[in-house]
């Protein structure tokens, strides 16, 4: 849901500045170690230098999500909207119980039930997650609610396969897009030696004017979490949610772009 990865790794943070890359193939963080499955990738290199000037086309597979996550004590309702020409969104609420009736209604008032559960692994193990894909959801505000008896964890992701995804990258990057009033709000959190050391928060205004307003001058680990709103050229709602994480060394150099550029 965040671009193509092995597992554990994007492909767009394993590439490296000075390199080429190769091939971007269907391996996971395993199989790419193994020399049966790579090394015909790269072999050509080590017999004919004229390959080591090509290199291979890649296309991102760009997907904003929108996301929510906190504490439930009982009852706990999201609303999320859904603009005209989305082909399709999954929907996960990730919890710490299997038993939560988890309930999404689409703008009309009509319910959907079918939710597959499933364990949750790797940094979320012990939990569960219930989830659920949409083909041609009806534009509009879309509500989902999870009621439980005790207390719980969540966390809720809902996916978009869009076309304005793209019209969404060229508006945080401050390319053009034929988008009305997009607004971001902003939470950052710094972490100092694992513990968290500063907590700010931006309310919501201009691409432009957040960009100017974001700082990450102080040494640590910084997770950024920016919100954005807006409308399409027909007037259609939509939010979308980035998350990044910046770390500024003891000499103040950042090793990962603002969240709000290229």
């Amino acid at each position: 849901m965040f671009g193509e990865n092995d597992g554990a790794v994007t492909e767009k943070n394993a590439r490296l500045p000075y390199a080429t890359n190769l091939n971007t193939g269907k391996w996971d963080h395993f199989s790419i170690i193994k020399g049966n499955l790579t090394f015909p990738v790269f072999m050509p290199l080590l017999t004919v230098q004229a390959y080591a000037n090509e290199t291979a086309a890649i296309k991102e597979n760009l997907s904003y999500p929108f996301i929510r996550g906190g504490e439930n004590h009982g009852l706990r309702e999201e609303e999320f909207a859904v603009e005209k020409g989305v082909k399709e969104i999954t929907v996960h609420w990730l919890s710490n119980h299997s038993s939560g009736n988890i309930k999404l209604t689409d703008p009309h008032g009509k319910p959907l039930k079918d939710f597959s559960k499933a364990k949750t692994a790797d940094v979320f193990e012990g939990g569960f997650v219930h989830s659920a894909a949409i083909k041609n959801p009806a534009a509009g505000t879309w509500k989902i609610a999870s009621s439980v008896k005790q207390k719980e964890a969540f966390l809720f992701i809902v996916t978009f396969d869009s076309p304005l995804n793209q019209q969404i990258k060229n508006a945080v990057t401050r390319e053009s897009a034929n988008l009305a009033n997009v607004k971001a709000s902003v939470r950052s959190i710094r972490y100092e030696n694992g513990k968290q050391a500063e907590k700010k928060s931006l309310k919501p205004a201009s691409i432009n004017a957040l960009q100017n307003s974001l700082s990450f001058k102080k040494a640590g680990l910084y997770s950024v979490t920016i919100d954005l709103s807006g409308k399409t050229a027909d007037n259609s709602p939509f939010n979308r949610t980035i998350i990044r994480s910046i770390y500024v060394n003891d000499k103040g150099e950042k090793f990962e772009n603002s969240p709000l550029s290229d």
